[in-house]
């Protein structure tokens, strides 16, 4: 019985391989993440454990998602720190400098999710499809954008996770493999969205649509230019 209780996104993590956290940082602390331009999403799955990982901090033009399948995790996005439980998943503020923070006993397993803004959202995509995008560009609410434990949509998002996962780590042929993705990061996305929901994000609807039709360019500068907060 305690097995159909169990979080999909922990079965699905199961037989997967976790590696040490080590990344390579510019002297600004930007992480450039290599991108397939046709399929520009990446998945990578660290070990954090305390005094082993790479420090510092970082900051990317790519979109982030940041989810400790086990374990506590605490993340610095700026002047902010951001305590997470495990299973939590938490919306990166990428343009800002952010770290993982080390405390004793820190022992979890990640799944960092991130991909371009073109990925979901381009010149010559319907106008609808930003919305899959708002929960990157609201930062400036002053919390941060986290989906907790017992939040009413945690276990579709978790599913869309678990989904995502077994897809992009699977053995399908190529083309099926890429397409699947999409469809499952964009439900994901679609979660998220319908979770961060309020009056804010109505209001930035607006703003990005219209920034976006007038300007012509990708929603990353955009909207950063929109939330300079």
């Amino acid at each position: 019985m305690a097995g159909r209780n169990r979080s999909p996104l922990i079965e699905a993590t199961e037989a997967l391989r976790f590696e040490p956290h080590r990344i390579a940082l510019d002297r600004t602390g930007r992480y450039d993440e290599p991108f397939d331009s046709e399929f520009p999403l990446v998945i990578k799955l660290f070990h954090f454990q305390s005094g082993r990982y790479t420090p510092g901090l970082t900051w990317h033009d790519r979109l982030e998602l940041f989810i400790p399948v086990d374990g506590r995790a605490r993340l610095r996005m700026g002047e902010r720190t951001v305590d997470l439980a495990p299973c939590e998943l938490c919306v990166v503020d990428n343009l800002k400098l952010h770290c993982v923070l080390d405390f004793p006993g820190f022992d979890s397993r990640v799944v960092v999710i991130s991909f371009l803004p073109e990925f979901v959202y381009s010149l010559g995509s319907s106008s609808h499809d930003y919305t899959f995008l708002l929960p990157f560009y609201l930062q400036g609410t002053g919390l941060p954008q986290v989906v907790r434990q017992g939040a009413g949509l945690q276990p579709q998002i978790h599913a869309a996770v678990a989904s995502l996962l077994r897809c992009y780590f699977g053995s399908e042929d190529q083309r099926l493999r890429e397409a699947g993705c999409k469809v499952y990061c964009l439900e994901l996305l679609y979660h998220l969205a319908r979770h961060f929901r309020s009056a804010e994000l109505s209001r930035a609807s607006r703003i990005i649509s219209r920034a976006c039709r007038s300007i012509g360019t990708s929603v990353s500068s955009s909207a950063r230019r929109v939330y300079s907060f």
